[in-house]
C-alpha cells in the first residue's frame, strides 16, 4: 500500500490519495471505514496533495496569528463580522459550482438515454433496415449502456466480460481492451 519516496518519507499511491476525484464503490467505502485507516492517514498526511495544497494558507494564517499575539492586537466582534460576508460568499460560489457540475452530469446522462431510445425506436420503425442489422445495432446500444454504467461506477472492465460475451460474441475482448470501453 505504501511506496518509498526518499529515506523517511512515505506516501500513498495515487489511487488511494485522490479520493475526491472518483466515484466510490462498495470496496472504497469498506476501506474508508476501516479502524486502522486513521493510523495510515496520520503517517502519510504531511506528503499528501491536500497538505501541500493548504500548507501556504495555513502558514500565512499561522504567521498572522503570531503577529497578532506578539503585538497584542485586539480584534472586535465587528472586525470578525466583516470577514463573515466574504467567507459566506466564497462558500456559496463553491456550493454553486458543485451543484452546476452535478446538474451538467445529470443533463448529459439524460441526453444519452434520450438519444439511445431515439435510435432504438428509429431502428424498430424503419422498414429499410434488415432484421440482422437491427438486432446487432440494438445489442450495441445495450452494450453501450452497460459500459457507461460500469464507467460511471468505476467498476473493473473485467466485470463486463460475461455481459459483453452474451451481447457481442467475438467482439467483447476488443471492447474491453479499448481505452474507453463505453466508446469502443
Amino acid at each position: 500500500e505504501f511506496t518509498k519516496n526518499g529515506p523517511a518519507r512515505m506516501r500513498m499511491t495515487r489511487e488511494q490519495e485522490a479520493t475526491h476525484a472518483k466515484l466510490w464503490n462498495q470496496q472504497d467505502w469498506e476501506q474508508h471505514t476501516r479502524r486502522d485507516r486513521w493510523l495510515q492517514v496520520l503517517l502519510t498526511w504531511p506528503w499528501s496533495k491536500l497538505a501541500r495544497g493548504v500548507a501556504p494558507t495555513v502558514a500565512l494564517l499561522m504567521g498572522w496569528s503570531v503577529v497578532v499575539f506578539q503585538q497584542k492586537l485586539k480584534i472586535t466582534a465587528n472586525g470578525l463580522g466583516f470577514l463573515a460576508s466574504p467567507i459566506g460568499l466564497l462558500l456559496a460560489f463553491r456550493v454553486n459550482s458543485c451543484v452546476s457540475r452535478f446538474h451538467a452530469a445529470r443533463e448529459t446522462w439524460g441526453k444519452m438515454i434520450f438519444h439511445a431510445r431515439d435510435v432504438a425506436s428509429t431502428l424498430s420503425a424503419s422498414p429499410d433496415v434488415d432484421d440482422a442489422t437491427r438486432a446487432y445495432a440494438c445489442r450495441c446500444l445495450v452494450a453501450f449502456a452497460w459500459c457507461a454504467k460500469a464507467a460511471a461506477a468505476y467498476d473493473a472492465p473485467e466485470a463486463l466480460k460475461p455481459v459483453l460475451d452474451a451481447l457481442l460474441p467475438g467482439e467483447s475482448d476488443d471492447v474491453l481492451h479499448a481505452r474507453k470501453p463505453a466508446l469502443a
